[in-house]
This record gives structure tokens, C-alpha cells and sequence, in this order.
């Protein structure tokens, strides 16, 4: 009976989870075709955006609570959680198409933040300007990629009469409010699996620190999970793999630049020396996975990579 309410939270949560991502690509793509952005770009940015809130909302309530542990081992636990289980379960439900452009500059970015992250908190602390160094790489890393895809794709169109414009904005209202919707379903969806998901591992008796580190982390990465997924089964590759690059990007800049401005964050040795190594390993992993699976992501990149997350969590479970 003790597990009856948290069950059913869970539940809860998934279906909001299933329908908001599916109402987020939905959206998404529509809006990439309306402004002449490529679907990658969108999800790199507004679809990894909205994802990526439970992990803001999260950091900075850590950071306001004193406990730095848990918003530097959110960022760095979700970042993990979203190369090997987000990347490797949607590429079990479809090959996901690397876009070359991906292997060529934001995976590299991905790799080059992330190593500055590291590097930066050597000294075991992340600094306020460093943290607003990772807001102003953040800023810039959006509005290059925006530029660059409309560049790509064109902005050149035959100008619309006035019908066409007010049929162009009535539809545009539809998109937006379907993407907010899909936002709103993503973040109750994430809010009732993760604490339903919480109360059940409590009950069982796994520490709080193995809780923040694995469930924490994945809960914040429901979103995320349940958007790629739902792009892998609409064969949107562009949006899965994007999704996942663009929120950990800005789980790196974003998420750890507003959390460290707001207050130093001090970093525990053990999230330095080995949850740090983890995050840089697997996000390396991206580009001989590329290549392995001749431009894409398969389901054999897809089964190395989910058993490499429960390596990781099996690591994680005996050093409690």
C-alpha cells in the first residue's frame, strides 16, 4: 500500500512524458519548416532548451539550498545519462542519421565545454565569472547556430499576400501553443515520474547520494528521453541526436554558468576526479561511434552504450 501513490505517480508521469514529447516534435518540426531552420538546429536549441529545464530548475534550487554536490552531479550526471541511455534507446527504436555538420562542430564544441568545465573546477571550485564566461559561450554558441543553418537552408521567399500571411500566423499560433503545451506535459510529466521514483527507491534503502547521482539525474532527463524517443519513432534523427547535444550543452554553460554566477560552486573531489573522467569518456565516445556505425547511430552503438550507463550505475551502487 506504502507504493501504491508513488506507482501511480510514475505512471502519471510517463504518460505526460509519452504525449509531451510527441507534441514537442510535433511543434518543433512544423516551426523549423516555417522560419527556414533546419529540424537539428531546432532541437539543438528550442527543443534542448525546454528539455532542459527540470535540470536549471534543479541546479539552482541546489545552489539556493547550499548543496553544491547536487547541482554540479545533476549537470554532469545528466550529461551521462543522455549520451548512453537517451542516444543509445532511440537508437534501438530506429538508426539515427548523424547530421556531418554535427561531427564536424557541435559534437567537437560538446567536448571542448566540457573539458573547459573540468579544467576550470580543478582547483575544486567554480567561480562567479567562470560561470558567467559559460553564459556569454552559451549565448554565443545559439546565435552561431541559428546563422548558420539559416544561411544553409535560405531565407529567400516569394512575399505572401495577406491571406497568406494571416493563414501563415494562425498556424504559427497553433505551433507555439503546441509547443507549450508539449513543454508543460514534459516538465509535470518529469516532476510526478521523478518523485514517485524517489519515494519508491527510499523505501527500498538506497542512499541519498546514490539517489541524486542516478535518479536525480535521469529523472531530470526524462524530458529529453521521452522528445528523442518520440523524434527516433517519427524518423526525425535530426532532432534526437540534436536534442541530446544541444541539452548538454546547455546543461554545461547554461545550467552550471546561471548556477555558479548566482553562487561559487564547490565541487566534491570524488564528481572531480571520477563522474568528470565519465562525462569527457562518453562524450568522446560520439565520434568513433559515428564512424563504427557509417554516419549514424545503430543498435549496436545502441547496446554499447546502455551497457556502459549500467556499468557506470553499478559502479555507483557499490561505492555507496
Amino acid at each position: 500500500m506504502d507504493l501504491l501513490l508513488p506507482a501511480g505517480s510514475v505512471i502519471l508521469g510517463f504518460g505526460l512524458l509519452l504525449f509531451g514529447g510527441d507534441w514537442l516534435v510535433l511543434s518543433a518540426v512544423s516551426l523549423a519548416c516555417r522560419f527556414r531552420i533546419s529540424p537539428s538546429v531546432i532541437g539543438l536549441t528550442i527543443v534542448a532548451a525546454g528539455t532542459s529545464v527540470p535540470e536549471m530548475i534543479t541546479s539552482l534550487m541546489a545552489t539556493h539550498r547550499g548543496s553544491p554536490d547536487i547541482a554540479i552531479g545533476n549537470v554532469v550526471g545528466s550529461n551521462i545519462f543522455n549520451i548512453l541511455v537517451i542516444i543509445g534507446f532511440s537508437s534501438l527504436i530506429r538508426v539515427n542519421r548523424v547530421i556531418p555538420s554535427q561531427i564536424r562542430n557541435e559534437i567537437p564544441f560538446l567536448f571542448l565545454v566540457s573539458a573547459l568545465m573540468w579544467g576550470l573546477a580543478a582547483d575544486s571550485f567554480i567561480y562567479r565569472w567562470e560561470g558567467g564566461l559559460f553564459l556569454v559561450l552559451f549565448v554565443g554558441f545559439m546565435a552561431f547556430s541559428v546563422i548558420k543553418s539559416r544561411r544553409r537552408f535560405g531565407t529567400d521567399i516569394n512575399p505572401d499576400s495577406e491571406e497568406d500571411e494571416m493563414e501563415r500566423l494562425k498556424h504559427l499560433g497553433w505551433d507555439l501553443g503546441y509547443l507549450a503545451l508539449g513543454l508543460a506535459a514534459l516538465m509535470g510529466g518529469a516532476h510526478f515520474a521523478l518523485e514517485g521514483s524517489i519515494s519508491i527507491a527510499r523505501h527500498f534503502g538506497f542512499s541519498e547520494r546514490f539517489i541524486g547521482l542516478t535518479i536525480v539525474s535521469a529523472g531530470t532527463g526524462l524530458p529529453e528521453l521521452a522528445t528523442s524517443s518520440m523524434a527516433a519513432l517519427r524518423g526525425k534523427s535530426g532532432i534526437a541526436v540534436g536534442n541530446v547535444i544541444g541539452s548538454n550543452v546547455f546543461n554545461t554553460l547554461m545550467v552550471t554558468g546561471a548556477a555558479a554566477s548566482f553562487k561559487t560552486l564547490e565541487i566534491h573531489p570524488r564528481i572531480l576526479q571520477l563522474d568528470f573522467l565519465w562525462m569527457l569518456i562518453v562524450t568522446g565516445l560520439l565520434v568513433p561511434a559515428y564512424f563504427v556505425g557509417k554516419r549514424s547511430f545503430n543498435r549496436p552503438t545502441g547496446v554499447v552504450f546502455l551497457s556502459l550507463y549500467i556499468a557506470y550505475v553499478t559502479q555507483l551502487y557499490f561505492s555507496q
